[in-house]
């Protein structure tokens, strides 16, 4: 089953989620991660899924 949300990188280490009913923020600073309004309670799975796929992605090098 494909991703039901969006990841927008709006600044370096801010994330905007957008999910099917829901939208969440993610701060990301050097490997820890803050979630900022976590969305409905039915969110968790695409909560946990975007920070994991976020904590995946900051592993990877970025580009300068």
């Amino acid at each position: 089953m494909p991703h039901q949300f969006d990841i927008t990188e709006h600044a370096q280490g801010t994330y905007m989620v957008e999910g099917p009913a829901s939208n969440w923020i993610i701060l990301e600073d050097n490997g820890a991660y803050t979630l900022i309004d976590g969305g409905y309670p039915g969110d968790v799975p695409l909560v946990l899924d975007s920070l994991g796929g976020l904590a995946f992605q900051s592993r990877m090098p970025r580009p300068c």
